[in-house]
């Protein structure tokens, strides 16, 4: 009698226990996980500067747009200049996606465009200063950045965003000016 007394309760007893020890051990698994992944955040977000989009933003508005697409201008390229010096020193990939997404909203009609653009840039200010390191003479460095200018933009729509130094090349041509 007793001994089917233990055993009932027993019975009762130990789903009950093994229910609380698997919660529990779930609960520990995801709190190790859980931390585990905000040291990973906190470690990725310390090696980068944190992302300040106001700068940028406030940059990339003052961009004007015709009906057909963002206007192709001095203004522009010094909108996008200005946007892309105000990325951190320490870009990571995530936080580049991020400025992406951003400027692509920031002009519902036209944001891919501009977003296309403001990427082109960035790679554009990389190459061309990479290039600004060798020691050329100036003519020869202004027939490098619009050289670069035509391979980022195309050469219609780099005329368009850099008509002083396209000008300026003309200019130092015609009087045939030797790199």
């Amino acid at each position: 009698m007793v001994m089917k007394i233990w055993c009932s309760a027993t019975a009762s007893i130990v789903p009950s226990l093994v229910l609380i020890f698997f919660v529990g051990f779930a609960v520990t698994y995801y709190q190790l996980q859980q931390a585990q992944f905000d040291n990973a955040v906190q470690a990725d977000e310390s090696s980068v500067h944190p992302l300040d989009f106001e700068p940028i933003e406030t940059a990339l508005l003052t961009i004007e747009y015709t009906p057909s697409g963002v206007a192709l201008s001095e203004h522009t390229e010094r909108a996008l200049r200005q946007a892309v010096l105000a990325f951190p020193d320490t870009l990571s990939s995530r936080q580049f996606d991020r400025i992406k997404w951003l400027s692509a909203r920031i002009n519902p009609l036209h944001g891919e465009e501009l977003t296309s653009l403001l990427v082109r840039y960035r790679q554009y200010l990389l190459d061309a200063e990479g290039e600004g390191r060798r020691q050329v003479s100036g003519v020869q460095q202004l027939q490098r950045l619009i050289r670069l200018q035509h391979q980022h933009f195309g050469r219609q729509t780099a005329q368009q965003l850099f008509p002083s130094q396209h000008a300026l090349l003309d200019v130092v041509s015609a009087r045939g000016v030797r790199p």
